[in-house]
């Protein structure tokens, strides 16, 4: 991992700390995430696929390992909404989990006291699936913010 991602993580592990920040950002990035690709799917097929390639792009000039785990997620979330989802209210299914996605998130920095990482610099809202795949994948970023509960 880069020194750049490693400190990226870093930052973004301090504001969440502790079991419940870990879940809430598990169960609702990806909930955000898969709502993004399910609108921007129904908007345009080629249009997805210019996006996650630009993500892509984005991860890897941060860490090859790392953006191929992202773009396989990322397809797999698109193979989801093209095969298995309605085409018909696909739009709204897509904001539904945005909104419960990003509704999660904002719901979980109240009751942890914290403010989100994106207000302080918007590379944080790609930071975000990153570090959910950390904490997935057991590797936990280290955190600086020895004061956290």
């Amino acid at each position: 991992m880069s020194a750049t991602l490693d400190t990226l993580l870093s930052h973004y592990s301090e504001r969440h700390q502790g079991r419940r920040a870990e879940v809430v950002q598990c169960i609702c990035i990806p909930a955000v995430l898969f709502g993004a690709i399910g609108l921007i799917q129904a908007l345009s097929l080629g249009l997805v696929l210019i996006s996650i390639a630009v993500a892509a792009i984005y991860y890897y000039r941060l860490d090859a390992a790392m953006a191929l785990k992202m773009a396989v997620v990322m397809i797999f979330m698109l193979v989801v909404w093209v095969a298995l989802l309605p085409e018909h209210g696909a739009a709204w299914l897509a904001i539904l989990f945005m909104l419960f996605g990003w509704l999660g998130v904002f719901i979980g920095h109240h009751l942890d006291g914290r403010r989100s990482s994106f207000f302080e610099d918007l590379r944080y809202v790609m930071i975000g699936p990153l570090f959910v795949l950390s904490v997935l994948g057991g590797t936990r970023p280290a955190s600086g913010d020895a004061s956290a509960p």
